[in-house]
C-alpha cells in the first residue's frame, strides 16, 4: 500500500531498506472465516433453502454480510505499519485475476456439463455475452446449469471502488499528519452523504454503495484499539436496534424485507449490520487466545475463495435438494453441510489451479524479462518524486 517518499528520502540515492513483515492479526482471520461460512449459509438459505426456509431464517443470515467484510478489511489496514498504494493495487490485481480465473473456468464447466447432460445453456451469444459481462464485471445474467454462480459480482466492483480510494486518503493522512480526527472527519462525510443520498440528494458523483462501504471500512480502522465493555456494547447495541425500528417505521418496511433493504444499501441496513460489528468487538479481549491455525483461520485466509465457489457448489446442491424429505430444520442443516464440503473441496483445487497458473505466468514474464522492465519504470517514478 501507499508509501509517500520525503523530500530528503526521495533525494537519497541509497536503496531503502527491506522492509519488515508486519504480524498477522488472526483474530481478523477468525473473523473472516466465521463470516466466510455465513456467506456460504446465506447462499444455501436463498438458492436451495428458497422453497422450504422460513423468510426470518434467510433475514437473520444477512447479519453478517458485506458490510462486515468492509468493516474487517478496515481494521486490517489499521494493524498495519505503512500503508503502501502499490501493494494494494497488487492486491486489487491479484483478486480480479483470481476472479478472471474462476469465472473462466466456471463457464468452461458449464459447457462440458451442457454438452453431458441435457441441460441448455441458451443461444450462444446469450452465453458468450453472459461470459464476457462476468469477466469485466459487468453481471449480467448467467445461464444455466449454475443458476447462482455470478450473484457476487457485485461486491467486488464496490471493493475496487472503496479499497483504493479509502487507502489512498488514509496514506495521506498518515503520512502528513497521522490525525485519526481526519479520518473521523472522512468518516462522517461518508456518514452525511449516504443520508443525503438516501433522502433523495445527491453527494458530488457518490452513490449510496460507495458512501456506507466507506463508512464501514473506516469503522474499521478507527476502532482498532477500542474495547467496549460489556455495558457499552450493551448501550451500542440498544443504539442500534433503536435506529433500526425507527428507519424500518419511517420506511414501511419490516425486518424480512432485508434483502432488498441491501440493494442499494439504506438505513436499516445500516442498523442491522452493526450489530455483529458490536459483537465481533466486544470479543476483542479474547483476540490473543486465537489459535492461527484453526479452521476457521484457514477458512479466513482463504475467505476470498470461499466467497466465489459456495456460490457454485449452492447451484449443485440446487439440484439435489429436491430429492431431500426431511423437515425444514434438518433439510437445511443437511444442505449447508454438503453447501460447506463441496465448497470447501472447491478451495483446495481452485488454489492448486491458480499457483500452476501464477507459476507459468511467472516463468513466462521471466522469460520476457518483464519484471526488470516495470521495477526500472517504477524505480524512474520514485526517484522523479
Amino acid at each position: 500500500m501507499l508509501h509517500i517518499p520525503s523530500p530528503a528520502a526521495a533525494a537519497d540515492d541509497h536503496p531503502a531498506p527491506a522492509r519488515t513483515r508486519y504480524p498477522r492479526n488472526h483474530y481478523i482471520d477468525l473473523l473472516k472465516g466465521f463470516a466466510a461460512l455465513n456467506i456460504v449459509f446465506i447462499h444455501t438459505v436463498f438458492n436451495s433453502g428458497f422453497n422450504y426456509v422460513p423468510d426470518w431464517v434467510r433475514a437473520a443470515s444477512l447479519a453478517v454480510d458485506v458490510p462486515f467484510f468492509f468493516f474487517l478489511s478496515g481494521w486490517a489496514v489499521a494493524s498495519m505499519p505503512a500503508i503502501r498504494f502499490e501493494k494494494t493495487l497488487s492486491s486489487l490485481w491479484r483478486i480480479y485475476s483470481q476472479w478472471a480465473l474462476f469465472v473462466v473456468v466456471t463457464f468452461a464447466a458449464m459447457v462440458v456439463m451442457a454438452a453431458a447432460t441435457t441441460v441448455p445453456l441458451g443461444s450462444h451469444r446469450e452465453f458468450l455475452a453472459s461470459f464476457l459481462g462476468n469477466l469485466v464485471l459487468e453481471n449480467p445474467n448467467t445461464p444455466l446449469p449454475f443458476q447462482g454462480v455470478m450473484g457476487g459480482g457485485w461486491f467486488l466492483v464496490v471493493y475496487f471502488a472503496v479499497i483504493p480510494v479509502m487507502s489512498l486518503a488514509l496514506a495521506v493522512i498518515r503520512r502528513y499528519t497521522d490525525s485519526l480526527r481526519l479520518v473521523v472527519f472522512l468518516l462522517l462525510l461518508c456518514v452525511v452523504g449516504f443520508v443525503r443520498v438516501q433522502a433523495g440528494g445527491s453527494f458530488f458523483f457518490f452513490d449510496a454503495y460507495f458512501l456506507c462501504y466507506s463508512a464501514f471500512f473506516l469503522v474499521g480502522y478507527l476502532q482498532r484499539d477500542v474495547y467496549l465493555r460489556p455495558w457499552q456494547a450493551a448501550v451500542v447495541i440498544g443504539v442500534a436496534l433503536v435506529g433500526l425500528w425507527t428507519t424500518l417505521e419511517l420506511r414501511g418496511a419490516h425486518l424480512l424485507d432485508m434483502q432488498s433493504l441491501k440493494f442499494a444499501p439504506t438505513l436499516p441496513w445500516v442498523f442491522f449490520s452493526l450489530l455483529a460489528i458490536v459483537a465481533a468487538m466486544s470479543a476483542k479481549p479474547w483476540q490473543f487466545r486465537v489459535q492461527p491455525r484453526g479452521p476457521l483461520n484457514w477458512v479466513g485466509k482463504n475467505a476470498l475463495q470461499f466467497f466465489f465457489t459456495n456460490a457454485v457448489a449452492a447451484s449443485i446442491v440446487m439440484f439435489i435438494e429436491p430429492h431431500v424429505a426431511l423437515p425444514w430444520g434438518a433439510k437445511l442443516a443437511a444442505c449447508y453441510a454438503v453447501t460447506l464440503a463441496i465448497t470447501a473441496g472447491f478451495v483446495l483445487v481452485f488454489n492448486w489451479v491458480y499457483a500452476v497458473v501464477s507459476r507459468r505466468g511467472s516463468s513466462l514474464r521471466g522469460t520476457l524479462q518483464l519484471p526488470q522492465v516495470v521495477d526500472q519504470q517504477v524505480d524512474h517514478r520514485l526517484t522523479a518524486r
